[in-house]
């Protein structure tokens, strides 16, 4: 089954927040006392045999995460091979790698195979606004034509350009309000 991406920016302020509370719910299984809005949605959507991880994820995903959504369909890691082709695409590329496969900032009470799967620090969001500032200021076209071979199938359906120019403008948004950087899967 093919996996779909999206990122958004997170708030770590949130976080800090609600995390003892989390902490204590995933531990003992209770979500009952957290006195959160939007729990009963989400127990009621996962149902009743949820794991207290993936009721935690869903929370923070409800309760961290902040504006607008970039969605990327199952074709990430063919953009990010893309951005490492570019002039000054490497950084952010290894960046984004890093994000969607190594799990950074996620800890065991909300770790799942779908939702958030990374974590940047506001810190880390910042670095990558800078890789992809340095990226954007040297590409020449907002898309890079395609050779004229079989590659040309295997493309993803949004150009790769396109789609890191909406996530350089979630990153700064990010960046500018103190926020760091979600990315979720779904499968």
């Amino acid at each position: 089954m093919a996996r779909e991406w999206a990122f958004f920016a997170f708030d770590w302020g949130a976080l800090t927040e609600l995390e003892p509370r989390l902490i204590a719910a995933h531990d003992t299984g209770n979500f009952d006392g957290l006195n959160i809005e939007a729990i009963d949605d989400i127990l009621e959507g996962l149902g009743d045999d949820a794991h207290p991880a993936d009721v935690c994820n869903s929370l923070l995903i409800s309760m961290c995460g902040v504006g607008d959504v970039v969605p990327c369909d199952s074709g990430l890691p063919e953009r990010m091979n893309w951005l490492r082709r570019q002039p000054d695409g490497d950084d952010a590329a290894d960046v984004l790698a890093t994000l969607i496969t190594r799990e950074p900032n996620i800890q065991e009470w909300y770790r799942g195979e779908v939702g958030i799967v990374g974590l940047l620090g506001v810190h880390e969001t910042a670095d990558l606004r800078s890789f992809l500032s340095a990226y954007r200021a040297r590409r020449a076209s907002a898309d890079t034509p395609v050779s004229g071979n079989w590659s040309r199938w295997f493309v993803p359906k949004m150009e790769s350009g396109a789609f890191f120019d909406m996530l350089f403008d979630l990153v700064e948004k990010a960046t500018a309000d103190g926020h760091g950087l979600a990315v979720m899967c779904e499968e």
